[in-house]
């Protein structure tokens, strides 16, 4: 009976069956700490399953490392860390990650000419900041309104790590319809940069991304979605395989990877009999592999969590 009804809600709504396993959509509740408003990225505890973390964009000051607590159907803020942010630039944080040392690399989004900057910093788990790291500045001033949207640390070999980011959109004289991926080793500074291709929206302009995350190798996921609720409004976890693709030098020409579409995240919230959420923020792997997504409660209304499923079922086992 159940399916018979579900199957007759997605003829009427006229949307496909999510590929998703049964996805568990839940209301984040308040709970330790101050108020929180427009939550921009999700990271993940390396070793507790039940613990991810979130940072709230520029609307909602001051900047905090929010943990949060998962089990079963239910979410909720267990602590918040506030960020020293004494003698940084105006902050819109976009994207976070843990780092193998428990603290966090955050990206910050510039606007138009970069002003404010585009930038990377690094803080401990006590919100001190360690660190920064800027764009190139041939890349830094073609940035227009909208820049970082995600960040995501990779362990490599030696002790070393390499920072990938997302751009929502691309820079001045990029190819329409085309946005970057950046990889940095924070140790030399070295950026080389990749393009992604974006889907069109129903409106006739691109989508944007909103966060990247490390699978393992040289795979990563991201979020691409447009700025609408609704069924046709577009919601994708995309993958791209990064592996024998050489990334550009500042001011060469930028090498257009392939994306797969993972999961379509509208039949998610349908099936679950809920509205389509306009802004998709944060993409996190769970310590035991579960693939969790939160929104942007634009300081006006709940804000959603998703958990999705294993990764092995989205995206495939892991490299070993």
């Amino acid at each position: 009976m159940l399916e018979t009804l579900v199957a007759a809600l997605r003829k009427a709504f006229g949307v496909s069956k999510s590929s998703l396993p049964v996805a568990v959509v839940m209301e984040l509740e308040a709970g330790s700490g101050a108020p929180w408003g427009t939550l921009s990225s999700l990271s993940a505890h390396p070793s507790d399953p039940s613990r991810l973390y979130a940072v709230p964009d520029g609307d909602s000051p001051p900047l905090r490392i929010i943990a949060i607590e998962v089990s079963g159907d239910r979410a909720w803020v267990a602590d918040q860390t506030v960020v020293e942010t004494a003698g940084l630039p105006v902050l819109d944080v976009e994207g976070s990650a843990v780092t193998p040392n428990g603290g966090f690399w955050m990206a910050s989004e510039g606007k138009a000419g970069n002003t404010p900057p585009n930038f990377l910093f690094e803080v401990d788990a006590g919100g001190r900041v360690l660190r920064t790291l800027d764009l190139p500045a041939e890349i830094a001033n073609g940035m227009r309104d909208s820049g970082f949207e995600g960040v995501s640390c990779v362990a490599r070999p030696g002790g070393q790590i390499e920072l990938y980011v997302c751009f929502q959109a691309g820079l001045t004289g990029d190819p329409d319809g085309v946005t970057r991926i950046a990889a940095v080793n924070p140790a030399t500074g070295a950026w080389r940069f990749y393009g992604y291709p974006l889907e069109a929206a129903r409106d006739g302009k691109f989508c944007g991304l909103s966060d990247i995350m490390h699978l393992g190798g040289e795979r990563f996921a991201l979020i691409e979605r447009d700025g609408k609720s609704g069924k046709r409004a577009i919601k994708l976890i995309t993958t791209v395989d990064l592996a024998g693709v050489a990334g550009s030098a500042p001011g060469e020409a930028l090498p257009l990877v392939r994306k797969q579409v993972a999961a379509d995240l509208v039949p998610v919230f349908l099936e679950n009999g809920r509205k389509v959420e306009a802004e998709i923020e944060g993409l996190a792997i769970a310590a035991d592999g579960m693939v969790c997504v939160i929104t942007d409660n634009d300081n006006d209304r709940p804000t959603v969590l998703l958990k999705l499923g294993h990764r092995d079922e989205l995206f495939g086992p892991a490299p070993g």
